[in-house]
């Protein structure tokens, strides 16, 4: 995860302001027990909200967000619904993809996987539909993944597609021994 890891370096973020104890910045502090709980409740006409600007367009593949697992009260205030919005340079954000997530309260973890990699270098995702009796969010260790750049496998070519020369390269199985 941390090669494709976009690092909070090469981002800034907002969002609605968190309670005091639970600021926006935790989400993005690689401790996933300090909690980000947005200071304004969800409601018929509000849903909070993320927005990131990164510093580059990225080819994101997936996004990870840690639930708020604690003894007491399991996975309350976790968005069983995430709106992902996009864009590129100055468009406008539209919406790319809509994420329902029903985690087990075991999961402290949850890998949201885009069904294709999503270019952009403005992002915000939208938080629905709450556990629990929370009216707030309540989410940890936001972290966003690069599509990995995968090898091309092709056919044999030069001299590899040549017998004779593969035959005088080989080593002759008598000079070694081998088990197994």
């Amino acid at each position: 995860v941390n090669k494709r890891k976009v690092q909070k370096s090469d981002f800034t973020f907002s969002g609605t302001e968190g309670k005091a104890d639970y600021p926006i910045s935790n989400l993005f502090d690689d401790d996933n027990s300090k909690l980000y709980i947005p200071s304004i409740e969800n409601s018929a006409s509000f849903n909070n909200s993320i927005t990131i600007s990164f510093k580059k367009t990225y080819n994101l593949e997936a996004f990870l967000i840690s639930t708020p697992l604690n003894a007491n009260n399991g996975l309350k205030g976790f968005p069983r619904v995430v709106a992902v919005y996009t864009s590129t340079g100055n468009q406008q954000l539209s919406l790319k993809t809509t994420f329902i997530a029903n985690p087990f309260n075991t999961w402290n973890k949850i890998q949201y996987v885009f069904t294709e990699p999503i270019l952009c270098d403005n992002l915000k995702l939208e938080f629905y539909d709450l556990y629990g009796d929370s009216k707030n969010p309540i989410i940890a260790g936001l972290v966003f993944l690069e599509k990995q750049e995968t090898l091309k496998i092709t056919g044999t070519t030069g001299l590899y597609n040549y017998s004779g020369y593969v035959k005088s390269h080989a080593i002759n199985p008598s000079e070694f021994t081998y088990s197994g």
